[in-house]
């Protein structure tokens, strides 16, 4: 019986790390995600924390400096971009965003800009270390990557103050995405 917590959900934010031999289940190595762990700790002062979702289940959480899983966490835009995903538009079984949209939004749009990809609406979207994603930026360094072709999804909480922030798109590159073709 699979007794791990899917997200999102009402009790995700109490989900426990899972076990090396779990994360290795759903094919992620659990040695990258810690060296990922540890490059935040080492260069990345103002980050919060970092969520790796992978089939539907909350595989890794990590909080940083004062923050933990029960505080709240300023989100600001990216929350807009967020509700807009959970459920496919989905309320209640009532369609709130259509689905065009959302097949729009994820879409190019607009030209690139290399730090993020090309832009859809409210997402960016292109290739990182060959896979496909979909990125939800918000103000300050929030952001949450989709990454469908690994059924994955990752966020990151950062400090709002926009100079100090750094983007965290080597952990994917280096760490990351490398823990889900082990």
């Amino acid at each position: 019986m699979d007794n791990r917590i899917s997200w999102p959900g009402p009790a995700y934010n109490t989900a426990p790390v899972m076990a090396q031999a779990e994360l290795e289940m759903h094919g992620t190595g659990s040695r990258q995600l810690e060296q990922a762990h540890k490059a935040i700790l080492k260069d990345y002062p103002k980050m919060h924390s970092m969520l790796v979702v992978r089939n539907g289940k909350l595989i890794f959480e990590r909080y940083y400096g004062n923050y933990h899983a029960g505080m709240l966490n300023d989100l600001w835009s990216a929350t807009k971009s967020l509700v807009s995903l959970l459920g496919g538009g989905l309320n209640e079984e009532r369609q709130l965003i259509p689905q065009s949209w959302l097949e729009q939004a994820f879409r190019k749009q607009k030209d690139s800009y290399p730090a993020y990809g090309d832009y859809g609406y409210r997402f960016w979207n292109g290739r990182i270390s060959g896979q496909p994603y979909v990125l939800a930026h918000g103000r300050g360094g929030q952001q949450l990557w989709l990454l469908p072709e690994l059924d994955a999804a990752i966020v990151f909480t950062a400090e709002s103050a926009v100079s100090r922030w750094r983007n965290p798109r080597r952990l994917l590159e280096q760490h990351i995405i490398p823990a889900m073709n082990p």
